[in-house]
């Protein structure tokens, strides 16, 4: 199992069926430009109403070979899950290298959410979808959430977790330092763990020869060398060579197998009755909203 959240006021939360669906022999796919604000999709000018605000198509950036079956899936803001049971979730993450996508001063076609449009329209297993997002991000290029200002580093790769009926996956991902390829790398979660990302890559040693349990790309430890974020000695630390060091487990056991009401139970929890209440305090109101809004001066505000 698998779930995430996804804070902001204005993302665009709509939830849509995607048919099963045949193409033409010699079709191409279309990879538009990352948007995830409301509306995130822009195509059809009759349903739009041009008096409230300019309306434009969502741009296409690239494109690539279409397949003769894709499956249906339900998507999101993020890309949910397919009809083979394969699901994800989400969680961005700071990186040290990042990239701007094509037409936008840049070379790389790929964001995370297109990447898991194509794995839930292509394949079926967690290892199927994470070894196919990970050969279109370096043949393709991959970027980030943000291309401009001062936060592109803090959201310039991207963390899924991977789940079909039989496995669990921590999939990373980050720009190269080329700008138009791809460093990822997988693991898998032992059967009776959970995993918890803050927007942080967890995964620390990797041991590619191992892979019934890891999977990654190919340039993995000779971007690092090159940009001395490993010294090519030491044990390598995905985490500390790509990200800011971060000393959390990859997971944990669990003292039970966990069922989707307990998953439910915990997204629905607002720390209620710690000391990080969110429905206590001036903050939440008169009804004890646990929703926190940013302002210009604090761009999130958690206390009370």
């Amino acid at each position: 199992m698998t779930t995430h959240t996804a804070d902001s006021s204005n993302y665009d939360f709509r939830i849509a069926k995607v048919p099963q669906q045949q193409h033409a022999t010699g079709t191409s796919r279309n990879v538009p430009l990352l948007r995830q604000e409301y509306p995130r999709y822009e195509y059809f000018r009759e349903n739009l109403e041009p008096g409230f605000f300019n309306w434009t198509d969502t741009p296409t950036i690239g494109q690539i070979p279409q397949v003769a079956t894709t499956y249906g899936y339900i998507d999101g803001m993020y890309p949910i899950i397919n009809e083979h049971q394969l699901a994800f979730g989400e969680s961005t993450c700071g990186a040290k290298l990042w990239a701007k996508p094509a037409t936008q001063g840049g070379k790389a076609l790929f964001d995370i959410t297109e990447l898991a449009r194509v794995a839930l329209e292509r394949t079926r297993t967690a290892r199927e979808a994470i070894q196919l997002m990970g050969d279109l991000a370096v043949q393709y290029g991959y970027y980030g959430a943000v291309w401009e200002g001062d936060s592109v580093l803090s959201e310039a790769g991207e963390t899924l977790t991977v789940t079909d009926t039989k496995e669990g996956w921590v999939f990373h991902i980050l720009p190269d330092d080329s700008g138009a390829s791809a460093v990822w790398v997988a693991q898998r979660v032992p059967d009776t763990h959970i995993v918890a990302i803050g927007n942080q890559f967890i995964i620390h040693h990797v041991n590619l020869t191992d892979s019934d349990n890891f999977l990654g790309s190919s340039n993995l430890y000779d971007v690092a060398k090159r940009n001395n974020f490993w010294d090519g000695q030491s044990d390598f630390d995905f985490t500390v060579a790509y990200a800011e060091p971060f000393d959390a487990d990859t997971s944990k056991i669990t003292g039970r197998i966990l069922t989707v009401h307990d998953i439910m139970r915990i997204q629905r929890d607002h720390y209620e009755n710690t000391p990080f209440d969110l429905t206590q305090g001036p903050a939440s109101g008169p009804y004890g909203n646990p929703a926190r809004y940013g302002n210009p001066s604090h761009l999130a505000s958690y206390d009370s």
